[in-house]
């Protein structure tokens, strides 16, 4: 049930595996490894939410919610605020997925004494990325990959060829992206999430496209920066989304570890 990247069976083709920075086959150590992880994930996760409340506490910080964009502010100041914050909020994305691994690979080899090796890490450190295809191909999660290629990738690769498959694999994507925000109640309008889903597929196409045109594949430091631009420019709108529904004045743990620290410094440098 939750081995959905199919680890030790046949039915992957082409998964890309990260290798752990600390292998172990010794059930207690992976344990520990895990369990300070998952802290360090949570407080991460916090620092970004809280520091996101922070610079609108009564408008985007609230549960009532609101847009990024603030008219009031000079318009390069209020970009960059927009996409500081949209910056943080794919950060507590990542978080909170690899908080969620964690959580289950440490109740899994706890209670049903499964192998540490059953439980590879989910990310390749997608920050290194240089284009768009090594982004979502292989350095970000590859938790749905059997489901998009299997409902999108190869129907529409066989419909309209391999471009298409790209774009039939990210249609996949964007819609349950968009199930799963409107489960939540708080999703957002679902036109802007689903494009941000559908355009990432388009750059990823258009980096095919030049690699056929020019004979270079996108990467470098210009591929870094077409990457991170690209996830920007349509990240932005869909992270304003999350803002106006609220999410990010939502309470998302019992206990803030951040704030608490905060708390505990000043209580020090106070005494």
């Amino acid at each position: 049930m939750f081995n959905v990247r199919g680890i030790g069976w046949n039915w992957p083709r082409g998964l890309i595996v990260p290798k752990p920075v600390f292998e172990t086959e010794s059930r207690i150590v992976f344990v520990l490894l895990s369990a300070a992880r998952l802290a360090l994930h949570a407080f991460c996760f916090d620092a970004c939410l809280q520091t996101i409340r922070v610079l609108s506490p009564d408008v985007f910080g609230s549960i009532n919610g609101g847009s990024l964009f603030d008219h009031t502010l000079p318009p390069p100041l209020e970009l960059l605020r927009s996409i500081f914050v949209a910056f943080l909020a794919i950060w507590m994305g990542y978080f909170t997925i690899q908080s969620s691994y964690e959580s289950i690979a440490i109740a899994w080899v706890v209670l049903l004494q499964q192998r540490p090796s059953q439980w590879q890490p989910l990310f390749d450190a997608p920050w290194l990325s240089t284009s768009l295809g090594e982004f979502w191909g292989r350095r970000w999660h590859q938790v749905m990959r059997d489901v998009v290629l299997g409902l999108g990738g190869r129907p529409f690769n066989c419909l309209f060829g391999r471009l298409g498959g790209v774009l039939g694999a990210f249609l996949i994507s964007a819609i349950v992206h968009a199930i799963e925000l409107w489960s939540l109640g708080r999703g957002g309008n679902a036109a802007v999430i689903i494009s941000f889903w559908m355009m990432n597929g388009v750059g990823v196409v258009l980096e095919r496209i030049w690699t056929k045109m020019t004979g270079r594949r996108v990467g470098g430091v210009w591929g870094r920066v077409w990457t991170f631009g690209w996830l920007a420019l349509w990240g932005v709108p869909m992270v304003d989304e999350w803002a106006k529904a609220g999410r990010f004045g939502m309470r998302s743990l019992p206990v803030e570890p951040s704030l608490a620290l905060v708390a505990f410094v000043r209580r020090c440098l106070v005494g």
